[in-house]
């Protein structure tokens, strides 16, 4: 069974779990087994103690069934995993989300030319008035987006979108 946690801090923390396992018959089943609202963010401590409490206690699942803890790479779900988890669920594994690896991974790459593309493109379409976002738009049909600052994967989506043949399809 695999573990994936994640959270957010947006207006507040909100904190889900989802359990995966493989059935018999190797069909993958996904559950929500809970998502909870908070005040304010959490800390390795709690994080720990919620998995804890939820896997062990409401679920009543056996801590050698659980085979990995799948999360994005804040601190805290590492202190999370390495101070209380692994020694807890002695057979799991901590795998922090290909996604967010991917994206960190990117970030030593030196990509000057869609560097400088990008920047070129953001200070194009910030200027939701000009002249040539609105010939844009009337040709096309379609709004310009612009790569949000808090929001890891949005440049990649920004960067695909720009391309012309995905803004004339």
């Amino acid at each position: 069974m695999g573990v994936y946690h994640d959270g957010t801090t947006y207006l507040g923390e909100v904190f889900c779990i989802i359990l995966r396992c493989v059935k018999k018959d190797f069909s993958t089943v996904l559950r929500l087994v809970k998502l909870a609202f908070l005040g304010g963010s959490i800390n390795n401590t709690q994080i720990s103690a919620i998995l804890m409490d939820t896997i062990c206690q409401h679920m009543r699942v056996n801590t050698s069934n659980v085979l990995a803890f799948m999360h994005d790479s804040a601190s805290d779900n590492l202190l999370s995993y390495n101070d209380k988890l692994k020694h807890v669920f002695m057979y799991s594994n901590d795998n922090t989300c290909i996604p967010h690896t991917d994206n960190h991974v990117g970030e030593v790459f030196a990509t000057l030319v869609l560097d400088e593309y990008m920047h070129l493109y953001n200070m194009s379409v910030s200027k939701k008035d000009s002249a040539s976002l609105r010939l844009f738009v009337e040709i096309t049909g379609k709004m310009l987006k612009q790569a949000e600052a808090t929001r890891w994967w949005s440049s990649n989506d920004v960067q695909e979108l720009s391309l012309l043949p995905n803004l004339l399809n």
